[in-house]
């Protein structure tokens, strides 16, 4: 019977060892083959000395449970093996702590005697370390030609059966502008100015004969009628002058407004 109930507990301890183990951290068996004990005189602060704990790891403390137990205490207590005001006892006989902050963690057996005999622990835990950086690796220069990137085919454009023309811009007719054509001016040469008529003298006065006197007497009158119409052309000719130059006034006013 008492076989049996070892065998038990040793697949107990293996199991919760498994599970610890399982969850990344070390498993360390506190005075490895011996156990916790006070027989034997065994010096588990050597023991720990020469374990890394780190944050994760897990201790296991197998003992006759009738003998023994585990209780954890602060430092004064561990240094006077006082088990009052204790933070955990453990009395399964196969008990596993785990370390979740780093720091200093101290152990007793409370039985009379048996921590002054030696059977208390010191375990120092420290943090976990950071994971180490991952150096990418260099990529490798392309080999030349360098491959042509994949730039996917556009999808086919469908074409309508009866398309609509495209919308005809109208332009509107702009409306015509009536140029009103300009007279055409009349070019008017101005008349020379009639060169002025010198009067005949009179002839000088003789005795003639009669006959000589009377056609003498005709002269003279039709040398007096000839400055007369000289002078009635020249009046005539200054009037049409005269007019044409109005006409032509006329004119360029009209197209000056």
């Amino acid at each position: 019977m008492k076989m049996m109930f070892a065998v038990f507990i040793a697949v107990i301890a293996m199991t919760f060892t498994t599970a610890v183990a399982a969850k990344g951290g070390e498993v360390y068996l506190v005075g490895e083959g011996h156990g916790w004990t006070s027989i034997g005189h065994i010096d588990y602060k050597t023991w720990a000395a020469t374990k890394h704990f780190q944050v994760g790891d897990s201790v296991v403390f197998r003992y006759a449970k009738k003998f023994h137990n585990v209780v954890r205490v602060s430092y004064e207590n561990y240094k006077t093996c006082n088990a009052t005001n204790p933070y955990t006892t453990y009395t399964s006989g196969n008990d596993i702590f785990m370390f979740r902050s780093p720091g200093n963690y101290f152990f007793i057996c409370s039985s009379p005697g048996h921590c002054e005999s030696g059977q208390k622990v010191d375990i120092r835990v420290l943090p976990t370390p950071a994971p180490p950086l991952v150096t990418p690796a260099l990529m490798e220069p392309l080999s030349f030609p360098y491959p042509q990137p994949h730039i996917p085919s556009p999808a086919p454009v469908k074409s309508l059966s009866n398309p609509a023309p495209p919308p005809t811009l109208v332009t509107p007719a702009s409306a015509p502008t009536h140029v009103t054509p300009l007279p055409a001016l009349t070019h008017v040469t101005p008349s020379p100015a009639p060169s002025p008529v010198t009067p005949s003298p009179a002839p000088s006065p003789a005795s003639p004969a009669p006959t000589t006197a009377l056609s003498t007497l005709e002269d003279i009158r039709d040398a007096d009628a000839a400055p007369q119409e000289a002078s009635e052309a020249t009046k005539s000719h200054a009037k049409q002058l005269e007019t044409t130059s109005w006409a032509t006034l006329m004119i360029i006013l009209f197209y000056v407004m």
